[in-house]
């Protein structure tokens, strides 16, 4: 008994065999473009997944690689500012250095100041001592030539005869 779905063998005829052969070069073919697409396909999906990962990857280097020049960067201008720092207070100490001289030099100079103000007021007070007195021996020695021109006016005026003494003499504001 013959197994189902199996036809007997019967030889082949030359163009059956070559419609065969075709067919099966057909096939060969379809199936060497079908794995030649699915190989394509699989290369296309597989070169946008590494496009993909390329660029996760780049940016996760970018990141880390500001990160890392951030940090470069942030130490850079710690320094930058510890120096400016420094040099800052320096100035500050050399300002603060002239504004002391500068207060010595003042207050030195307000004490040259006075000192020359309480001598000059000192020489003041003596020329003008000296001055009242001048004052004085002139206020002296014109009273004296007074008295003496005003006996010498009297005497011409009586004649060489003194007043009489119970008749009182003129007034000096009178002459």
């Amino acid at each position: 008994m013959p197994k189902k779905g199996k036809k007997a063998k019967t030889p082949l005829s030359q163009e059956e065999q070559l419609l065969l052969f075709q067919q099966k070069l057909l096939a060969e073919e379809e199936m060497a473009k079908k794995k030649e697409r699915l190989l394509s396909q699989f290369l296309k999906d597989k070169l946008a997944k590494e496009e993909h990962n390329s660029a996760l990857n780049l940016n996760k280097i970018n990141t880390q690689w500001r990160t890392v020049l951030r940090e470069v960067k942030t130490k850079e201008l710690h320094k930058d500012i510890e120096i400016l720092s420094q040099t800052f207070e320096r100035v500050v100490d050399c300002k603060d250095s002239v504004i002391k001289s500068l207060a010595k030099d003042l207050s030195e100079a307000e004490e040259q100041y006075a000192h020359a103000l309480r001598s000059h007021l000192h020489n003041i007070d003596k020329l003008l001592a000296l001055q009242r007195c001048r004052l004085n021996l002139l206020e002296e020695n014109y009273n004296v030539e007074l008295e003496a021109l005003t006996k010498e006016f009297e005497i011409e005026r009586y004649g060489g005869f003194s007043p009489r003494e119970d008749i009182e003499p003129m007034s000096k504001s009178c002459l």
